[in-house]
């Protein structure tokens, strides 16, 4: 005779991997991405000479600045993506790395409605590389 414990035993992991496998077969199908996103890029420069090229760079793309805190090392900007009109934020963290003239930055976008804008993270860090190249 079997008992409950050992029917419990034998189907729960039936029920389990049953389960699994309806749910994953019902799992839409999440898009990739065209290229990877670049969130970090590190500059051999001092930290202060990043945060006013990424000033700089905030100013020739027509961003809007929201929020700075230059000690926390964070600007909190915005830009209009010319196509859909919708506002685009970008938070930039800077920190300076173990040497400290090398200085990490990060990178995160989003749109307003809450997607993704592709070139802005690309087109950041080429323009403060430039930026940075330039002086």
């Amino acid at each position: 005779m079997i008992t409950v414990k050992a029917t419990i035993q034998i189907y729960l992991p039936v029920l389990f991997f049953s389960t699994l496998i309806l749910c994953l077969s019902c799992a839409p199908n999440i898009p990739t991405a065209e290229y990877p996103a670049e969130m970090e890029r590190t500059f051999p420069h001092a930290l202060d000479e990043v945060w006013n090229s990424v000033q700089e760079v905030i100013k020739t793309s027509n961003g809007t600045t929201i929020n700075t805190n230059e000690s926390a090392g964070i600007i909190v900007f915005y830009l209009m993506d010319k196509e859909s009109k919708a506002k685009v934020y970008i938070n930039v963290y800077m920190k300076t790395s173990t040497n400290p003239n090398i200085t990490e930055v990060y990178l995160t976008t989003r749109l307003r409605s809450g997607g993704y804008m592709e070139p802005v993270d690309r087109e950041f860090f080429k323009n403060l590389a430039e930026t940075l190249t330039n002086r």
